[in-house]
């Protein structure tokens, strides 16, 4: 694999690193869950000592916690060093960046901003041959070839311009992007021109291509794949974009500081993590939790020297399993993404609500008619859920959304509130948050 790579992509240096890292990932994906431990145990130790003797503000974290790099004899040893926060970040910026990286030589990454300021992310070549091979793993895992044409429906395009015929891009694939802020009748017409092996968008993007394939009978689109990612996925969306193209959705997870942490290979039992590039824990009060409890994700980068991030809470709800695929690869396994954590609402009594509880209030099966949603959460008593509907909504809908809602709600004192709109908005990111909460105590996670 690794050789016909590198013939096909001719013989520069950023595409043999990245092929001879995606090559790896590739072998130790089949290695016992024995050696991937071990395996990451060896990358955790380096970056922690890294950090340790060239990053100024994980010198002053560890050294405040009395923790010196060859303390870390086990992953377990990872819980004796103290969480680090988006605003943490933020704040100790310039401390935060190695003393040894040359900055000319690096690139700038943004989160996407969508909780509030962009936090700018400093990747070094190496690092970035690393990145560019975690996302084409991921890809290439789910069935993507060489010659695919990959369609991306992308945020970052300005003033609604697609790229047609791009150079090779962003690892070794040549990709079309799209613009999310084209109309759906544009992306639609250019989407019959380009003829797609493959589509990467939001959950939202993909939902609004489905239901305008349905809806026009549009036969000239069918990708073989459909990978979602960066928004939560839900059964709505599932259900109608495995309909309109005729092919199961893989969700993909990960970050602007991280990029790809874990994918949905093609027997979707789970989002498999790849421990190579990041260990992945799953937090409460300060504990791991048990398998299939919910809690906070919190990510440390293995790859990453020129801005490492140790035990970084992402800000992601999630809930881990100790089944195993039976696709054979041993990367453990994420059941399920929550949402983000301040997407949880409090209720009156102080009970917090899942984002993914308030999405099943909505499932197709029994709301009929909603073709988009949005459920506001403004006051602990009192919910607003936006809806675009069709032909089948009716009042009795409007009841059985009240009282789902309340049923979710553990029947609490709460009242419901439904407005049919013609349009959900988009926030400035471009994505369509399903559940938002404008209650102050909205993150019950906020002391963990």
């Amino acid at each position: 694999m690794k050789t016909f790579l590198l013939r096909q992509l001719n013989d520069s240096n950023t595409l043999a690193r990245t092929a001879h890292h995606l090559y790896q990932l590739r072998k130790n994906q089949w290695k016992r869950i024995q050696e991937l431990r071990l395996i990451q145990l060896k990358r955790l130790r380096a970056i922690v000592t890294h950090a340790y003797y060239n990053v100024p503000y994980y010198r002053k974290i560890l050294r405040s916690v009395k923790i010196k790099p060859e303390q870390i004899k086990n992953i377990e040893d990872l819980r004796k060093i103290p969480m680090t926060t988006k605003s943490d970040v933020q704040g100790n910026y310039s401390n935060i960046i190695s003393n040894d990286v040359d900055l000319s030589k690096c690139t700038v990454n943004s989160t996407s901003g969508s909780t509030g300021t962009p936090l700018k992310v400093i990747a070094d070549p190496k690092t970035r041959y690393y990145s560019i091979a975690l996302m084409q793993y991921a890809f290439f895992e789910c069935g993507l070839r060489l010659r695919d044409k990959l369609v991306g429906v992308s945020v970052h395009l300005k003033n609604g311009k697609s790229m047609l015929k791009p150079p090779i891009g962003v690892g070794f694939l040549g990709r079309t992007r799209l613009s999310w802020m084209n109309t759906i009748e544009e992306n639609i017409r250019l989407l019959k021109k380009i003829k797609p092996d493959a589509i990467y968008a939001y959950p939202s993007v993909l939902w609004q291509l489905a239901k305008e394939i349905r809806k026009k009978n549009v036969s000239e689109i069918n990708p073989r794949l459909i990978f979602s990612h960066a928004e939560t996925l839900t059964p709505r969306c599932i259900q109608l974009a495995n309909s309109a193209f005729d092919t199961r959705i893989h969700n993909l997870y990960g970050s602007a500081e991280f990029n790809r942490l874990a994918f949905q290979c093609d027997r979707h039992s789970g989002l498999h993590m790849i421990t190579d590039g990041a260990v992945i824990e799953v937090i409460k009060d300060g504990e791991n939790v048990d398998y299939g409890e919910l809690g906070e994700i919190v990510v440390t980068g293995l790859y990453n020297y020129a801005m490492p991030l140790i035990r970084y809470r992402i800000g992601d709800i999630g809930v881990t399993t100790d089944e195993n695929c039976d696709c054979g690869r041993s990367w453990p396994l994420i059941k399920r993404i929550e949402g983000r954590s301040d997407d949880f609402s409090i209720l009156p009594s102080g009970q917090a609500i899942s984002p993914m509880n308030l999405v099943n209030a909505m499932d197709p099966i029994y709301v009929k008619g909603v073709m988009q949603y949005q459920i506001v959460q403004e006051k602990r008593d009192f919910f607003l859920v936006k809806v675009v509907v069709n032909q089948e909504f009716n009042g009795e809908q409007i009841s059985l959304i009240q009282k789902r809602i309340r049923l979710r709600c553990h029947g609490e004192e709460i009242n419901v509130d439904v407005q049919v709109v013609n349009e959900i908005a988009k926030d400035k990111t471009g994505k369509s948050r399903i559940i938002i909460s404008k209650v102050e105590e909205k993150n019950p996670f906020s002391k963990w």
